[in-house]
Parts: structure tokens; C-alpha cells; sequence
């Protein structure tokens, strides 16, 4: 945790003015839907079906 508050305390984002901001805000989350719970309920898998499949 330590060396990861460290990597990231000194990075700055490049957003000059709140309009900056809400473009590249909006250019992040372009491809999330407006309701991502109930749209990708259908694809949650159990804790322990994740975890069989990636540390077996």
C-alpha cells in the first residue's frame, strides 16, 4: 500500500478547467451503462466459481 500511495502521490491529472474534467470524465465512462448493476447481473458469477477459476 505504501509503495503504491507513493507511485501514485506525485501524478497529476491533465485537467486544466471543470470542462476538461467532464469531457475526459465522460470519454472514461462512454462504454459504462447507465444502470451497470442490473445490466451485468445476469454475468455475475459466485466468489468461490471466481476464485476455482483463477487459483487452481
Amino acid at each position: 500500500y505504501a509503495q503504491a500511495k507513493k507511485m501514485v502521490n506525485d501524478f497529476e491529472l491533465s485537467v486544466e478547467t471543470k470542462l476538461d474534467y467532464q469531457i475526459s470524465y465522460k470519454e472514461i465512462h462512454a462504454d459504462l451503462p447507465s444502470d451497470p448493476t442490473s445490466t451485468y447481473q445476469k454475468e455475475w458469477i459466485d466468489w468461490s466459481v471466481f476464485l476455482d477459476k483463477n487459483y487452481i
